[in-house]
């Protein structure tokens, strides 16, 4: 019974699937946090890229964190089309 479930409803790939996903999220986080951050801090005038802000009529915006989340959205996303792009092709042959 249990292989049948198994059979109908692909729990350990999934589960895999979860597993690989949040491995390789950590893994984006830390090339964004430890090597592309660190390169545009460089362009700014700040010490650490979670202090980056901008001042608009005396109210600071806090856009480090934000600029680090997006550009770690951006690669996972580049990296998960290449992915996807390349099962397509070998799904059609």
């Amino acid at each position: 019974m249990l292989l049948s479930h198994l059979d109908k409803f692909p729990i350990i790939p999934l589960t895999l699937s979860v597993t690989f996903g949040h491995s390789f999220t950590n893994f984006m986080t830390s090339l964004v946090e430890g090597l592309f951050m660190p390169i545009i801090v460089l362009m700014f005038e700040e010490s650490s890229w979670q202090n980056l802000t901008y001042s608009i009529v005396g109210v600071d915006i806090k856009f480090g964190e934000l600029l680090a989340d997006g550009l770690n959205l951006i690669c996972l996303s580049i990296i998960l089309l290449f992915i996807f792009n390349l099962v397509e092709k070998k799904r059609d042959g």
